[in-house]
Order: structure tokens, then sequence, then C-alpha cells
């Protein structure tokens, strides 16, 4: 709910900026419900949150995925990815 406060109060969607999310364990070998995950917004340059961390992703080939559901199906989707 944080999150998407602090994006609506600096209107981060209509500025381009886009909702990720990261997981922190490999899904075959960590339970559902011991799963991590980092979930967090693009930022423009000049912006600085108060409260939030700042966590720079390192320039990379990375696979992208979209995804359109209910949170507690979202390891059922990363477990699909991995299959």
């Amino acid at each position: 709910e944080q999150l998407l406060q602090f994006s609506e109060n600096y209107e981060l969607p209509s500025k381009g900026c886009q909702y990720v999310s990261l997981t922190l364990d490999y899904p075959f070998i960590t339970l559902e419900e011991h799963s991590r995950f980092m979930v967090g917004v693009t930022l423009p340059q000049h912006l600085s949150p108060k409260g939030f961390g700042i966590y720079e992703i390192p320039s990379g080939e990375y696979a992208i995925f979209r995804f359109k559901g209910l949170y507690h199906e979202l390891n059922r989707a990363y477990r699909h990815i991995y299959l």
C-alpha cells in the first residue's frame, strides 16, 4: 500500500514509471510460503524517495514477463516460467 500511495502522490505511472518485482528464491527449491520478493517502481533520476530504499539493478540481459492476476497466483506463474 505504501508503494502504491507513493507512486500516486508523485504521479509516477503518468511519467512512464513501471512497477517491478524481483524474486529472490528459486521456485524449485524454496517452498511457496517461504518465497521472497522485492517489489518497487522505476523512478526518474531526480527523485529520491523518503522512507524507501533505492535498489539499482545492474545492466545486463534479463528475462521480462508481464503478470496479470492475483498476488497469491504469482508463485505459480514463476514456477511455470522456470519449467
